[in-house]
């Protein structure tokens, strides 16, 4: 497994030599219930999306973006969202659920998973796997579940790398989050459904992960000199509220400019792809 994923990420330029050095930042949270938000501002309608149908599978950071997405979806659509995202979770968890979710009528699907592995599926004997092995395991069940959707357009989200993983970056460390997006970057090239969604760069500021960037006009409200918060205290969620960065149990109370600006840049590129004859 660890020969293959180094092949892979041969292909895609990636510097193996550097993997050992590697370590990997886990997510853990509980599911949240979507909710609306005012100021949603869309960029174009794309006449195929109408009444076609969603779902996104994801971890703690797919619990984030689906605080939102479902209303954003039904508003700009009208169409319906379901929600198979939970903290701590990876693609294997899903494939259960994915195999009655394949027969609904559903036409778009969102996965984000970006390596946890709180869930039995991800260990190997009750023992935690290396870091790049949990990376690729992760690419290649993603796959697997997206393959269950042979009719579908899949889109596999990407997710910037954390503040610590920035920190690895500047001391000459490749994180994994940029091996990951690489690796669901690559594999969106296997399909002709399957599309990638670089909204890693949502929050980044000259290509580096900060905790603040300057306000959108969506962050109004909440703007501090120019600045809003992006990420949450653990500098890896998205949510600023103190306290509720790691766990997520409920719907982050304050706004989240993060997981707004991931979210817009998942209808962006979905809209701009979906086949608009539907």
């Amino acid at each position: 497994m660890i020969v293959e994923a180094k092949k892979y990420l041969r292909r895609i330029g990636a510097a193996v030599a550097t993997l050992s050095c590697l370590g990997l930042t886990t997510l853990s949270s509980t599911a949240v219930t979507a909710h609306a938000h005012k100021s949603f501002h869309p960029t174009g309608i794309n006449p195929g999306l109408t009444n076609k149908n969603w779902i996104i599978y994801g971890d703690s950071i797919g619990t984030e973006i689906a605080a939102f997405l479902p209303n954003m979806v039904e508003r700009r659509h009208g169409a319906q969202t379901t929600l198979r995202t939970y903290g701590g979770t990876n693609a294997c968890k899903w494939f259960e659920e994915a195999e009655d979710d394949q027969f609904f009528d559903v036409s778009i699907v969102v996965i984000v998973f970006t390596g946890a592995d709180f869930v039995s599926c991800m260990l190997n004997d009750g023992h935690k796997l290396p870091s790049i092995t949990r990376i690729y395991r992760t690419v290649q069940d993603s796959k697997q579940l997206a393959s269950m959707f042979p009719h579908a357009q899949i889109y596999f989200l990407s997710y910037p790398r954390s503040i610590a993983e920035q920190s690895d970056l500047d001391n000459g460390k490749m994180p994994l989050a940029d091996i990951r997006n690489a690796l669901f970057r690559a594999a969106s090239h296997e399909n002709q459904n399957w599309h990638f969604v670089d909204a890693a760069k949502s929050l980044y500021v000259k290509n580096r992960a900060v905790m603040a960037m300057p306000c959108k006009r969506f962050d109004d409200a909440f703007c501090d000199h120019g600045q809003i918060p992006v990420r949450g205290e653990d500098g890896k969620h998205m949510c600023p509220g103190i306290g509720e960065v790691v766990g997520l149990t409920t719907v982050c109370s304050t706004h989240s400019s993060g997981a707004l600006r991931v979210t817009y840049r998942l209808l962006e590129v979905v809209e701009s792809t979906y086949p608009r004859t539907g």
